[in-house]
């Protein structure tokens, strides 16, 4: 990684500044960290509701929609069929679909629980 030329002196005049800056970026206990953490907890241990139908369709659709584009994204991006730009199909290939799967099985297991 190439640093601009005044970033460097600012830097080599600062070295303090330097390790802050260190410190803020690998510390992994901020206080954001501690509130997603306690909220995921809070919310993973109540209970589940009991689903209505909508619910239950509902999430059966939105995991299907998922899957599909996941599973279909990668064979169309894979094989190379249609106009989208190499940029895409890399990007596709390396993060979208494998999202888009990854998501849907969530979805679709969270929907048996």
């Amino acid at each position: 990684m190439t640093v601009p030329t005044g970033l460097n002196r600012y830097f080599s005049t600062h070295p303090n500044e330097v390790d802050r800056l260190h410190r803020q970026r690998t510390d992994p206990h901020t206080p954001t960290d501690w509130v997603t953490g306690s909220t995921i907890a809070m919310a993973a241990s109540r209970p589940a509701p009991a689903q209505s139908r909508v619910v239950r369709i509902g999430s059966r659709i939105v995991a299907a929609a998922l899957l599909v584009r996941g599973v279909g994204g990668l064979a169309v991006s894979a094989l190379g069929v249609g106009q989208a730009s190499d940029q895409f199909r890399q990007w596709d290939l390396r993060l979208y679909s494998p999202l888009c799967i990854a998501l849907g099985a969530c979805v679709a297991i969270g929907r048996r629980r």
